[in-house]
Order: structure tokens, then sequence, then C-alpha cells
């Protein structure tokens, strides 16, 4: 099934608070206060006497303070600097408006590389609403299917997370948020599977059931005993292109080990082995390379 979308702006399809202020939660508790009691002046010296030492989260509430103008002259050019520092501590929220400042030029010139980029690592890091607006501006690229099946799958991931706006989109292209609801599509594969195990956590483990040097292979295996929705395929290199298959996602290697030992035989005389997702990730990140590096 060929992937289409409804023709909406990219603009219209992103979401529309362009900073994440429900999560001043997270800001340093006090300033978190004074901004909830308008206390602006009272929040910046919180913040400001924080950030000078390194505090992330400061930072990120210093970026919020200049953009909104509460308590200082609103200036997009140095709140994008305080983004920008919090970001590179690996703070989400400032992560996701680094990439929002890209995509809209606040503060900064526009440059759509570098919002994808800065989304995608806050994506990673698990940020829902920079998933759903990597995952638009995937989808509505002029891309390969590849791209739209990545943007596909962040937006899923953004929706499993509450973004309403996701579980909108999804329902717009017939694609279920639940993975076990979807229709396996062979023309989509392997590119659907990879797309889906770039969203998921590194620190998480799977099962890998086998590699063929086929993809038909592997397809059948998959259909064989009905592991639609749990099975991943994905490409690898070694000395030649191999498919691997693997199987559903684990919070600790006993979990998956317990999966193991309640496999049909079958699937077990395949010798099952436990690996990171990481380590899948990272296979799928160097077989791209490599495809690139040959093109």
């Amino acid at each position: 099934m060929p992937l289409t979308h409804k023709h909406l702006t990219l603009q219209a399809l992103l979401i529309v608070s362009f900073f994440p202020y429900p999560l001043l939660a997270d800001l340093l508790s006090q300033g978190q206060t004074a901004i909830a009691e308008e206390r602006y002046e009272t929040a910046y010296k919180l913040y400001s006497a924080a950030a000078k030492k390194g505090d992330a989260e400061a930072e990120y509430g210093m970026g919020v303070l200049y953009s909104e103008g509460w308590g200082v002259d609103k200036d997009a050019a140095i709140a994008f600097s305080w983004f920008q520092k919090a970001a590179l501590q690996d703070y989400p929220p400032a992560q996701y408006s680094v990439g929002n400042a890209y995509f809209k030029g606040f503060g900064v010139e526009i440059n759509i590389p570098k919002a994808e980029m800065w989304w995608d690592i806050a994506a990673r890091n698990g940020y829902s609403q920079a998933q759903f607006n990597l995952g638009m501006l995937l989808f509505n690229s002029d891309g390969s299917d590849e791209a739209k099946e990545q943007g596909i799958a962040w937006t899923r991931a953004a929706a499993k997370q509450g973004v309403e706006w996701a579980d909108k989109q999804l329902a717009a292209i017939n694609e279920p948020i639940n993975y076990t609801l979807i229709i396996f599509n062979q023309s989509r594969e392997p590119a659907r599977s990879e797309a889906r195990i770039t969203t998921l956590q590194a620190n998480l483990y799977t099962i890998q059931l086998t590699s063929t040097i086929l993809l038909n292979s592997a397809i059948e295996i998959i259909q064989h005993d009905g592991l639609e929705g749990r099975a991943m395929i994905y490409r690898s290199t070694q000395q030649e292109m191999e498919f691997g298959i693997i199987y559903g996602t684990y919070e600790s290697i006993e979990d998956a080990k317990e999966t193991i030992a309640s496999m049909k035989p079958n699937l077990q005389k395949m010798e099952p082995s436990i690996q990171p997702i990481r380590t899948i990730q990272d296979k799928i990140e160097a077989w791209r390379i490599a495809r690139l590096s040959n093109h």
C-alpha cells in the first residue's frame, strides 16, 4: 500500500506550543513557584544563580524567560543561547527547543537539517513533542519511503506517550498506534521494522532469532510462526548483507530469557540470543553508512 497523507502544511501539523511550558515542573522548584505566581524577576534571579553554576534545568529556564520576556526584555537570540547551553548538557526539553528555534528561525537562522538533528536527539531521549515534530517532518518530506516510515514510527512513539495530534495523524493514514494491530505488509519491509527499531529505547533488550541473506526467507519465518507485530527485520552488513530477525523488547536479560524458555521448539532450534537494542540500532546505522558510501 503506498504511503499517502492529507495535504496539510508542515507548519499546521507541528505542535502549536513552541516551547514545552507544561514541563516547567522539571525546573528548579523555587523558580517554578515564582513563575506560577508571576514573580518573574524573582524567577530570573533564581535561575540566573543556578545557571551560572552550569545547571541545565536553570539554563533552560533562562531560555524560557527570555523567549517570553518574563522578568527580562524579550530576546530570541539570548533565549536560543541558553537553550543551546542546556541542550549540550543532554537536557531533552532544551534539545527540543533548539530544534524548534532552527525550524522557526527563532534567534537563529532557519536551518531545517539542524532542526531535524536536534529533534532526533530529543526524540531518542524519549521527549514526546520532539518525537511528534520529527515524525511530521520526516513523513512530509520529499524523501524516500524509508524516511516516511521513520516519520510514521516517530509519530507512533509520540502517540504512545499521549500526544493527541500524533494519534490523529496516524488515524488519518490508517495506521494503528499498537504494533500488534499492524497488518504485515511485505512491500514495506524491512524499512518499516528498521524505523520501529530506531524509536526503541536503547537500554532495552531484544531476542535475536536468526539471520538470513534473503529478505523473503525472513518474511516467511515471521509469517509461518505468527510473529507479526512482535518480530522485526533489519539489515546489517558483515561480508555481505544479511537480514536479521529480532523478537520483542525486554527491560531485563532475565525477562528475555523467560521468553526464550517459553518459545516453540522450532524457534528454540534457531538458537536465539539476547542482544541490547543499542547493538541492533548500531548495526542498522552501520549498514546505512555502508550503503551511502557505495553510492
